[in-house]
């Protein structure tokens, strides 16, 4: 991943189950014709977004993906609701799994401009720790913290999460390795 990369996080709120909403993820890659390699899409064992999915694209040729509108045929034919975070610039990127990863992934949406995110670097038990800073006015968040940790110090981890003085949405997830995930 470079630094002038913008990623886009798209959230998933819904009920149905991974075999399906894997078809819609493959269909959606061969119809805007996607590179699977630009595509990452985390399943929660434990959060608001049942799935996540992660875009990369140089700045040069950003276009939001899941775009709202009458034409979203993802949304109108499921019990899909979709949640543009928005596209982020990397702050720091200490790990990106490309391969079957076994660390599991701690993500936080922080909802606070003017907050220290130094405090997240301090926070225990992690071992990597990427930071994207909201690029567009419109993003859902300020910030989103990815976490790679082992799934036992989890909870741990997001404990200390809560305790921050923000608003913020975080949620355990794991990459669906049978998609492109």
């Amino acid at each position: 991943m470079k630094k002038d990369n913008i990623i886009q996080f798209i959230c998933f709120e819904t009920n149905i189950d991974y075999h399906e909403f894997a078809g819609i993820m493959e269909n959606y890659i061969k119809k805007n014709k996607q590179e699977k390699e630009e595509i990452m899409v985390l399943k929660t064992t434990k959060g608001r977004f049942r799935y996540v999915s992660r875009h990369i694209a140089p700045s040069a040729d950003f276009r939001f993906i899941f775009n709202k509108g009458r034409n979203n045929e993802v949304a109108t034919n499921t019990s899909l609701r979709i949640v543009q975070a928005g596209g982020y610039k990397p702050l720091q990127v200490e790990y990106y799994p490309e391969s079957k990863n076994e660390l599991t992934e701690v993500i936080a949406f922080v909802n606070k401009e003017q907050f220290d995110i130094s405090a997240f670097r301090e926070m225990e038990g992690y071992q990597h720790l990427n930071i994207y800073e909201a690029y567009f006015e419109s993003c859902n968040y300020s910030y989103i913290l990815e976490f790679f940790i082992e799934e036992a110090a989890a909870e741990n981890l997001i404990k200390q999460i809560k305790e921050q003085p923000l608003n913020s949405e975080t949620g355990m997830y794991r990459e669906c390795l049978e998609l492109v995930c």
